[in-house]
């Protein structure tokens, strides 16, 4: 059973929240990230204080079941986008090289 860590803090402009801290660390990663470009940084800004979005777009990593990447499509570790689909590629082409030897 996976143990979460819960931390208080002041955050979204004072207010205070409750979230795990994979979810927290992962929204605020992306919030700041240079790698998001800018229309994504503005959906992210835009569920500033919307505890029960980014919960629910970052607290964990879209998983790669058999029938490939399924899930809703949005900005979040959570969604299919851009990222998380250039991530997914990147680790079949790391595991083809590695297993291949090319």
């Amino acid at each position: 059973m996976k143990t979460q860590i819960l931390i208080w803090g002041i955050l979204f402009k004072g207010r205070i929240c409750k979230m795990d801290k994979f979810t927290l660390e992962n929204y605020n990663n992306w919030l700041t990230s240079d790698y998001i470009d800018l229309k994504d940084r503005e959906d992210l800004e835009s569920i500033k204080g919307n505890e029960a979005e980014i919960e629910d777009r970052f607290y964990t990593n879209l998983s790669f079941g058999t029938g490939g990447m399924r899930g809703v499509r949005g900005v979040g570790i959570n969604r299919i986008n851009k990222y998380t689909i250039r991530k997914a590629t990147q680790g079949l082409a790391n595991y083809i090289l590695e297993s291949t030897g090319e």
